[in-house]
């Protein structure tokens, strides 16, 4: 979550979610993550289980408030 005060990031927080236990290695668990970046573009990546996560699509969001892919 962030707050966002003249087109800047003042705070955020982090919301996440763990698996619950351990997951077999040969199992590729695959989630969705995202980032809000200080320039308002929002970064979404696949994350897998152990492995670097991987930039899915990147988004825009205008001073106007649409919203475009980059």
């Amino acid at each position: 979550m962030i707050t966002v005060k003249d087109n800047k990031i003042i705070s955020n927080q982090l919301i996440g979610q763990d698996i619950d236990g351990e997951a077999p290695e040969d199992v590729d668990i695959v989630n969705k993550t995202f980032v809000i970046n200080k320039d308002l573009t929002v970064s979404v990546f696949d994350k897998v289980y152990k492995k670097k996560n991987k930039l899915s699509i990147k988004y825009i969001i205008n001073s106007d408030g649409t919203i475009e892919t980059k």
